[in-house]
């Protein structure tokens, strides 16, 4: 197994961050600082370029790995596929589809593929909403090509790679395009930390939905957990 060389991983906050940072926690060498980002763009965009700016973790061309759940948008993906990332691309609701893809280290992910063999490799897009009916993540799948959604990807990518870090993305699928999700939308406060009362009440109004996506994210997070010890195994871990 080739040694993954990062000195940063990033994970969205909230159970995705408990379950990285416990499985590395497990490991009996010292690896990489494991950090909480907010969830959404906005709000993670703003800790980032605090963070950059601040330069308190992030070393001159620092090695970073973001991993986390994601939204599956190819039919061939279901929960708890591991994808790593290869480019990345943002949408906006309100306007046309960023036609700028950006590619992931190229050194940081031959040695993911080097690690993790059998991994399936796609394309991410990062939006500023949640896409929660099944129809609207198949439309976007094909208007953009992209094979996960998330909320964090390419403005991670973006903010860091510009600074001179070298930046990696891997996601593990939390939900299908197969199947609708509950009503989610307004779940992530402006913080960009999970509001529990307005998920509560989203999961009370369709049930049957919302059963199948909570197992469907058990499965994306005990694959996560997974993930995490499969990279980080034979290296020791400060979560911070």
């Amino acid at each position: 197994m080739s040694d993954l060389m990062v000195d940063i991983v990033l994970v969205p906050a909230g159970f995705e961050h408990l379950i990285v940072s416990a499985s590395i926690g497990l490991t009996l060498s010292p690896s990489p600082v494991v950090l909480s980002i907010p969830m959404g763009p906005v709000a993670s965009a703003n800790y980032l370029r605090k963070m950059i700016e601040s330069g308190s973790f992030f070393k001159p061309a620092s090695n970073i790995l973001l991993i986390g759940l994601a939204g599956g948008l190819s039919p061939d993906l279901r929960p708890g596929d591991k994808v790593l990332i290869e480019e990345c691309a943002s949408y906006h609701q309100f306007d046309q589809l960023s036609v700028r893809w950006l590619s992931c280290d190229h050194s940081l992910v031959n040695s993911l593929i080097q690690i993790l063999p059998a991994v399936k490799s796609g394309r991410l897009i990062t939006t500023n909403s949640v896409f929660c009916e099944s129809k609207d993540k198949l439309n976007l799948w094909r208007q953009s090509g992209a094979d996960v959604v998330d909320m964090e990807g390419f403005i991670a990518l973006k903010l860091l790679s510009e600074s001179g870090h070298h930046v990696s993305i891997l996601r593990v699928i939390s939900d299908d395009s197969h199947h609708d999700l509950p009503d989610i939308e307004s779940v992530v406060s402006a913080s960009g930390s999970l509001a529990l009362l307005p998920l509560v009440l989203s999961f009370l109004k369709r049930p049957r939905v919302s059963i199948r996506f909570i197992s469907a994210s058990l499965t994306g997070l005990c694959s996560l957990f997974v993930l995490a010890a499969q990279l980080f195994g034979s290296k020791p871990s400060r979560a911070a």
